[in-house]
């Protein structure tokens, strides 16, 4: 038997109205699906956080600012993190789109969601007992957090290399990269200094040789 249908809970012998489990029923869902998309915009701003403060990191060994790289990297992770939380708080799932959700994921033929709609609409009336009812019999989720578990999201699953890149920005040895350029120019100096002083000699060997005193000053 699969973990949805273990979900299932008839509660036929309760001896509360219809209405009422349907109600409770819902609001047990809409939380658990609440819970699902605030974690789920932590991962996403996990995700964002962590190629900020590579990027932070990596600007603040090469500039040499006078703030620790590491600082840096967790200020940009609280900051961006801290947001996304915020904006999957506030954000409450419709309870109808959390019927329908579990209707898709029980098979329930849009009986819950429906019955739902009809009591939100119609509340006391014959046919939204008689829809309640139906719901009830046909099966309410006992653990919405089997319908609505905590995962981890694709932009969750990326984390974990955004994190190795931000340990090797702020591991590797920069040092050959801003040493390797003032290399280079020593050594054009030194052979072009190579070349003058060479034609310099040349100089003045031939005004020696040709007894050109004016060639012998320059030289």
């Amino acid at each position: 038997m699969s973990q949805l249908a273990r979900a299932r809970n008839l509660w036929l012998g309760s001896p509360r109205p219809a209405r009422e489990r349907l109600s409770t029923a819902i609001a047990a869902l809409t939380r658990a699906r609440r819970l699902q998309v605030l974690v789920d915009h932590g991962f996403t701003g996990l995700l964002a956080g962590l190629g900020l403060a590579t990027f932070a990191v990596l600007v603040a060994r090469l500039a040499e600012l006078p703030y620790s790289p590491w600082q840096l990297g967790s200020a940009a992770v609280i900051i961006a993190v801290a947001p996304a939380l915020l904006v999957g708080w506030r954000r409450r799932p419709d309870a109808l789109d959390v019927a329908i959700r579990a209707d898709l994921a029980l098979n329930l033929k849009q009986r819950l969601s429906t019955a739902w709609e009809v009591m939100t609409v119609r509340g006391d009336s014959e046919l939204a007992e008689r829809l309640s009812v139906q719901a009830v019999k046909a099966g309410l989720p006992n653990y919405p957090g089997r319908l609505f578990p905590l995962r981890v999201n694709r932009w969750g699953r990326l984390a974990p290399l955004a994190a190795i890149a931000l340990l090797l920005v702020g591991g590797i040895d920069l040092n050959w990269m801003q040493a390797s350029a003032p290399r280079e120019v020593d050594e054009q100096v030194v052979r072009e200094g190579q070349r003058l002083g060479a034609f310099g000699r040349a100089m003045q060997e031939r005004a020696r040789r040709e007894k050109l005193p004016r060639s012998a000053r320059q030289a």
